[in-house]
């Protein structure tokens, strides 16, 4: 997408309105999708519930929660008693919000530490985007076109306060579901071939490797 004052201006405006009220009539009660018809709202948000793997980190959403905590003397017990409400919630990427839950700085040391460790910002503190887009692509099969929407929505998006990963992604959601190209509608989220494939190793049998034909 065409850089320029348009995509600012829409960026800018998503990135403060991602929490903000549906909009009367338009995108079935998700505010993401603003003034979009719901069938719409629906298709994109299909194929953008993809932005969710951005936040998981190279070693999953665990591991370096438990061996950062560690490094800085939290007991074990902290990060247990959060990671059933994150899963739960659908949100394994906020484990290590929920273990310290103010803004205080040993939470900016935890939330570094274990985003470094994952692969998801830089050394310097910013967004490794490149290495998040780069890990959905290498990782699935998804359709380029799609790929290529969540590239463009995490271009846009500013960098998070604080490397708060959970407003990051309300933000590329938001970007993704409104810049998503009217003629991607009607694609799959995945590319056909690899569709095909995955449909035969459902039918298999429990155990069984899937064969491609």
């Amino acid at each position: 997408m065409e850089s320029g004052a348009p995509v600012v201006i829409l960026v800018a405006a998503l990135f403060l309105t991602a929490s903000a009220p549906a909009i009367p009539g338009g995108g079935g009660g998700d505010p993401a999708c603003g003034a979009l018809g719901p069938g719409t709202c629906m298709v994109r948000a299909t194929k953008c519930a993809l932005v969710t793997k951005l936040a998981q980190g190279k070693n999953g959403p665990v591991k370096d929660v438990f061996d950062c905590a560690a490094a800085q003397g939290i007991p074990k017990t902290q990060v247990v008693s959060v990671i059933g409400v994150a899963f739960q919630s659908g949100q394994p990427e906020t484990i290590v919000d929920r273990v310290i839950t103010n803004d205080t700085a040993a939470a900016l040391q935890l939330r570094r530490c274990v985003l470094t460790a994952g692969g998801l910002v830089r050394m310097n503190g910013t967004v490794d985007r490149a290495a998040m887009v780069g890990r959905i692509a290498a990782s699935t099969s998804t359709h380029p076109a799609v790929v290529d929407t969540i590239a463009a929505a995490v271009t846009a998006c500013p960098e998070p306060p604080l490397m708060q990963m959970k407003t990051f992604l309300t933000c590329v959601r938001a970007a993704c579901i409104q810049m998503m190209p009217p003629n991607t509608d009607s694609l799959p989220a995945y590319s056909s071939d690899d569709n095909d494939d995955h449909k035969k190793c459902k039918k298999g049998k429990k155990g069984k490797k899937c064969k491609k034909q």
